[in-house]
């Protein structure tokens, strides 16, 4: 009985590595001083070449609940992917951890006392605000807490998950495992943690928790990826455009999500994800979707740019 209740209860963290060896020996250390009994470590070196590998094998021969795999270069999306499917569909709970954070000796509790208060059989989605810190750890701020409900509707245009404070139950694993999307789809990138959050919205339920439980390191390697401020998510739109031109990314993802999932859709969502596609089709029907919209961002500013984003077909 103690095996049942200890694999109902595990958490496993999957750990995506790449050149990380700087900060990741705090990272680790946090993860072993979880106040959570039944965690453990699944780590991937995602082709590492400046010891980072060697770090991970010295924690895993002496801590047995930590393990290491190792492979070519995918980049953070497809090793976490990789490492998803990998992971054990034994464990009650999956968590994603990036290299270069510190985790709050309660943050595994926190998500495990969430996520249990669900029906098993539901798909259910938790993630924690994050405290940002500097190289140094010196806190720097704490990310914006979201204005507006967490749902599929916000999904199909916006991210405000981040994949380092997110834990699954085995029941959104096993939705997420379905099929991943195919790579080939995606040449301008995709993320993880909007990927999840989308599918899992789209079927389950997505818990927010007000509290931080990890400490997010910003650094020059990932200043892009946590904008502080207003003009920073200006500056990564204007980077996206100036990459990308016309690339349809968002399309590309939900036309993937329909591809997958379509027959499985609860009618409303289909509903709303067919409206947002069959509003592409003429100026005329971008204009009338854009004054009665069904999808949202968190901000008033964000909510502007989206409309303008549809009328001119740049999604």
């Amino acid at each position: 009985m103690v095996d049942v209740a200890r694999n109902a209860g595990r958490v496993q963290v999957l750990l995506s590595t790449y050149n990380g060896v700087r900060y990741l020996r705090p990272l680790m250390e946090s993860l072993l001083r979880q106040d959570y009994p039944w965690v453990e470590v699944l780590s991937r070196g995602d082709g590492s070449d400046d010891g980072t590998l060697d770090v991970l094998r010295e924690y895993a021969a002496a801590y047995d609940r930590i393990s290491v795999t190792s492979g070519d270069r995918l980049g953070p999306t497809w090793s976490f992917f990789r490492l998803l499917e990998q992971s054990s569909s034994d464990a009650g709970y999956i968590a994603f951890c990036d290299q270069d954070d510190i985790w709050r000796s309660d943050k595994t509790a926190r998500g495990v006392m969430s996520l249990s208060q669900h029906p098993r059989e539901v798909s259910v989605l938790y993630f924690s605000r994050l405290a940002v810190v500097d190289e140094n750890s010196g806190l720097l701020s704490c990310a914006d807490v979201p204005r507006k409900a967490l749902s599929f509707r916000n999904a199909l245009v916006e991210n405000p998950v981040r994949g380092c404070a997110m834990m699954l139950n085995q029941a959104a694993r096993r939705l997420l495992l379905t099929e991943l999307p195919r790579k080939q789809t995606y040449p301008y990138g995709i993320d993880y943690d909007w990927w999840t959050y989308l599918v899992v919205s789209a079927f389950g339920r997505v818990v927010y928790d007000r509290e931080p439980t990890i400490f997010y390191r910003r650094h020059a390697s990932n200043f892009s990826s946590f904008p502080l401020m207003v003009w920073g998510k200006w500056i990564m739109g204007m980077r996206r455009f100036l990459r990308y031109g016309r690339v349809h990314r968002l399309v590309n993802q939900i036309e993937e999500l329909r591809r997958i999932y379509a027959p499985m859709l609860p009618d409303e969502n289909r509903g709303v994800l067919e409206r947002l596609l069959e509003s592409r089709r003429r100026l005329r029907d971008r204009l009338r979707y854009v004054l009665r919209p069904d999808v949202y961002r968190h901000t008033i500013s964000d909510d502007m740019i989206l409309k303008v984003l549809i009328i001119l077909d740049r999604l």
